[in-house]
């Protein structure tokens, strides 16, 4: 059997340390002695990952725990700063050792609603049985740099009114001075010197009374008013004679300011005094200046509301001019519309004979297949079937007689201008069926040129019908002497002019327009026909300029002569 060891006082002491630090440490969790202290701590790996974050943390970056253990540690840092911290992560974690960051550079961190804050960063790196750490506390600074901050930019404004001090007795455009409470003068500039006419040294230690005796009293008792009250009286207006022979008067005004200590005790008054001699001789002229101003005003004001008298009288009598100018207007407008039906009428009744002609040929188709059918009923051998067929050829007959009677009915009617979206070319379609009766008549071909995709105009269709009728019509009538063997031809055609407008034109072959006619045919009772009114190009130049466009007409170089008008097209909206 061998001897039992002797446990000594030494290490019965640490026995005891231990058990008393484990003991502690069931009463104690490591996180509320974290969360006790007041800076954020961070416990990092070498990876940079966060491995523990205490309450303050949380409190300081916005985040809970569960969304900061297992992330980088950049997410805590200005997005323009985290490239840069991976590499400077990686140097410390090569070198660790106790650092601090954020004393003499600026440091910034970034909470959770990105917002930033000024911080001081220690670092103090940890060996465990689990690795490498890194403990990081976080002291946020931005109060203290906000007083800091607003600290050195008071010494810099101080600093800057320290040195306007200094200059503004040296540099002012004013006389400054500065006295005691026994009205003795402490400091002088050179303006208020020149002011006085006594140099700024001799003013030292002299009294008001030695140096302006002449406004002495009225100063005194200003003065002295400003050292019982503490209160600063401004714009006190004084006058001294001239130093030269005009004895003029020189006026000043003045600013009194009292000099306190940090106890708020009155060691003195500043002065501040300005000549207004010139402002006080501006101010009488601008006065005498005035009274002759509110002269001329009342002078004014009766000549003004005598022609306002006047002027309303003049209004009355305009608007009642104005009234029977709309009238007249209207009426003349009645009076174009009146016109250009009759002008319709003259010219389809010109057409009377090839219109009666056209009409007559289906009438007289309707009666021969009439006799027709009633011989082939009295054969008593009717066959239902031709029986249906004449009926059809009767019906057709019919229905051309009265598209005939219906376009006339139309182109006669009197009404008023009804503006509408207007297809050009089936406008145009639509008339040349009728004109094209009066140019078989004639003898004369009647071609259609149209341009295909143009755009819809706003018109009027009876009117715009009517200015290529009359064209038409005058185009076959300039033909009818003609004795040679060429055809008789009219063009109707019609093209885009531009983005804004399209072009009808009507071109014959006759022998065109003479020199004499040349500059009157748009003339009212301007004729060249035997039997003519003369109003019918007059009337087709009043309709296209109603439709804003214009109408003229130019010579062909192979003979004859082409009328053209053009019309805007439909604006696009949206």
């Amino acid at each position: 059997m061998g001897t039992k060891p002797q446990i000594t006082n030494l290490e019965h002491a640490k026995a005891d340390s231990i058990c008393q630090r484990r003991r502690f440490d069931d009463r104690v969790n490591i996180n509320s002695i974290m969360d006790s202290v007041t800076d954020a701590i961070i416990l990092i790996d070498q990876d940079g990952v966060i491995s523990f974050v205490n309450q303050q943390v949380k409190d300081l970056f916005g985040y809970e725990q569960d969304e900061l253990i297992g992330r980088k540690i950049e997410m805590l840092l200005p997005e323009l700063f985290q490239h840069r911290h991976v590499d400077q992560r990686k140097d410390y974690s090569a070198n660790p050792s106790i650092r601090q960051m954020g004393i003499s550079t600026d440091f910034f961190a970034c909470r959770k609603d990105s917002t930033e804050f000024s911080c001081e960063i220690g670092l103090n790196p940890l060996e465990t049985a689990d690795g490498k750490f890194v403990v990081c506390t976080v002291h946020d600074i931005s109060k203290r740099k906000y007083c800091e901050d607003a600290l050195s930019e008071n010494e810099r404004k101080l600093n800057e009114q320290y040195t306007e001090l200094k200059s503004i007795y040296s540099t002012s455009p004013v006389g400054m001075c500065l006295m005691d409470t026994d009205l003795r003068f402490l400091k002088c500039n050179e303006k208020l010197a020149k002011i006085n006419g006594i140099p700024a040294a001799d003013h030292i230690g002299r009294t008001l009374r030695e140096i302006v005796p002449e406004i002495a009293d009225k100063m005194e008792s200003v003065y002295h008013k400003v050292i019982e009250t503490g209160e600063p009286i401004i714009d006190v207006e004084a006058s001294i004679t001239a130093g030269d022979d005009s004895h003029k008067k020189r006026v000043f005004s003045a600013c009194y300011y009292p000099i306190k200590s940090v106890d708020g005790v009155i060691q003195g008054v500043s002065s501040i005094v300005q000549e207004i001699t010139q402002r006080k001789e501006a101010e009488e002229s601008l006065q005498r200046l005035h009274k002759q101003l509110e002269m001329r005003v009342q002078e004014r004001t009766k000549e003004l509301t005598e022609a306002n008298v006047k002027l309303r009288n003049e209004i009355t009598e305009r608007k009642k001019i104005g009234e029977e100018l709309h009238i007249a207007e209207d009426e003349a407008s009645m009076h174009r519309e009146r016109l250009a039906h009759l002008i319709r009428v003259q010219t389809l009744g010109e057409m009377a004979t090839g219109i009666a002609h056209e009409i007559n040929q289906p009438l007289a188709a309707i009666e021969s297949y009439a006799q027709a059918s009633q011989m082939h009923l009295q054969s008593g051998k009717a066959n239902p079937d031709k029986v249906e067929e004449l009926l059809e050829k009767i019906s057709g007959q019919a229905k051309r007689a009265g598209s005939v009677v219906s376009r006339l009915r139309t182109m006669m009617q009197h009404r008023t201008v009804n503006p509408v979206v207007v297809d050009i070319n089936s406008l145009l379609s639509e008339v040349t069926n009728i004109a094209e009766i009066d140019a078989r008549h004639h003898d004369c071909r009647l071609i259609l040129k149209l341009s295909s995709s143009l755009p819809n105009v706003i018109g009027d269709e009876i009117q715009i019908q009517q200015v290529v009728l009359n064209l038409i019509c005058n185009a076959i009538d300039a033909m009818a002497d003609l004795t040679d063997e060429g055809e008789k031809e009219v063009i109707v055609e019609t093209k885009r002019k531009d983005d804004k407008e399209i072009e009808i034109s009507v071109t014959d072959n006759g022998p065109g327009i003479s020199e004499l006619d040349a500059g009157n045919i748009f003339e009212a009772f301007y004729t060249t026909k035997d039997s003519g009114m003369g109003m019918g190009l007059s009337i087709c130049r009043s309709i296209i300029d109603a439709h804003g466009g214009e109408i003229s007409y130019s010579q062909n170089k192979a003979g004859g002569t082409t009328f053209y008008f053009t019309l805007p097209v439909e604006k696009q909206t949206g």
